[in-house]
């Protein structure tokens, strides 16, 4: 089976909260990504997720992980370094290995988030409070433990 690799973004803004995006059940998405009412069931309510996604065929990892933050975000990022890697079997049987970086917001440039319709609401969290959200992953919440010490 091959491997489809994926990006996702840790962010922290002026304030040390951790930016965290409320995924859009798959049955009320439009468009080319739109799945079946009989997969809602797979597709949990409140379920928070990081900016991120799959990477296009040969894509570059770093410039991938950029534009899937500003499709889904509207943020333009930098990244500072790689934090922690896990994998899943998707939907559509498959397996796709999930990169994690530590990013900030550019400087000078607009921290507006326009979402796509992928996720329907963003939180802006506190790390304290971070384990009170729902993740498919939780791979970044041992990076998250060093962080706050820092």
């Amino acid at each position: 089976m091959p491997t489809n690799k994926a990006v996702k973004a840790i962010i922290f803004n002026e304030d040390n909260q951790m930016l965290i995006l409320k995924r859009t059940p798959l049955y009320k998405r439009k468009g080319k990504i739109n799945v079946s009412k009989k997969y809602a069931h797979l597709d949990k309510t409140n379920i928070y997720d990081l900016p991120g996604g799959r990477l296009e065929i040969n894509e570059n990892i770093k410039l991938g992980l950029k534009r899937e933050v500003y499709e889904e975000t509207g943020l333009k990022i930098k990244i500072l370094k790689k934090i922690s890697s896990w994998q899943f079997i998707s939907l559509d049987n498959k397996k796709i290995e999930v990169t994690n970086f530590l990013c900030e917001i550019n400087k000078n440039t607009s921290n507006k988030i326009i979402l796509s319709e992928e996720h329907d609401n963003y939180k802006w969290v506190d790390l304290k409070n971070i384990k009170r959200y729902n993740f498919k992953d939780k791979s970044f919440f041992e990076f998250l433990k060093y962080f706050s010490k820092q």
